[in-house]
């Protein structure tokens, strides 16, 4: 550490790279990262939770829902992230009628926007099934949701594993947007720790290194299901 702290580079044009600043600040940078992980892992619960039900419903419920929620998935898919957040942050209070934090509207806003990629994962999962499955659950007397959760779902969620992975570390790296409505989160902390030491380079690169760190088990986890639970 005490050889990193010392770490001094003349750059191009005559830039000293120095993360003397940045190394001092660790533990209030790192400070955000629980932040960051509770509003990810708020977020992909609620989007889990979304994209189940909307799949579903899309699927076995009547054109009207299946119409009104695919008008949902379109809104969720094409409008950004930055935006969606925004709108969550200023309207929800007016439409619940009550303050919202922006650690929850944060969740809310990534949970909704995430949970409509989610849906279109799980929906293709659920058709990539072969027609046998609910032949057979409804052959044995199996009900709708008895069919959905002993036979259909679980099959499609080890099918969407791998995409369900990238989308989650894409939900991961979405969360530094929650910085622009006050949320301590990583970004946050790393904006502060540049307001203080001036250190842009060296900052957002000590950030960049910790997103990494964060994402790339995200992935390792999902490969190690994926390869255990998948049919051989």
């Amino acid at each position: 550490m005490i050889v990193m702290k010392q770490f001094r580079v003349l750059a191009a044009g005559g830039y000293t790279i120095d993360f003397s600043g940045v190394f001092d600040l660790a533990p209030f940078l790192a400070s955000g990262i629980k932040i960051t992980l509770l509003v990810a892992a708020g977020s992909f619960t609620l989007a889990v939770a979304i994209g189940i039900f909307v799949a579903v419903a899309r699927i076995a419920g009547p054109r009207p829902v299946d119409q009104f929620l695919t008008l949902y998935v379109d809104i969720g898919r094409s409008v950004p992230d930055i935006v969606i957040i925004f709108l969550t942050f200023f309207l929800l209070p007016v439409v619940i009628g009550r303050n919202v934090g922006p650690v929850q509207a944060g969740i809310v806003a990534l949970g909704f926007s995430t949970g409509a990629a989610f849906s279109e994962l799980f929906r293709g999962a659920i058709y990539s099934l072969d027609t046998g499955q609910w032949l057979a659950g409804r052959a044995i007397g199996m009900s709708t949701p008895q069919l959905y959760r002993r036979v259909i779902l679980p099959q499609a969620i080890v099918r969407m594993l791998p995409p369900l992975g990238s989308q989650t570390i894409s939900l991961m790296k979405a969360t530094a947007l929650v910085s622009l409505i006050g949320v301590a989160d990583l970004m946050w902390q790393g904006e502060a720790v540049v307001m203080w030491t001036s250190r842009r380079l060296e900052t957002y690169t000590v950030i960049a290194l910790l997103y990494f760190l964060l994402t790339t088990p995200i992935a390792v986890l999902f490969n190690i299901t994926y390869n255990k639970l998948r049919v051989k």
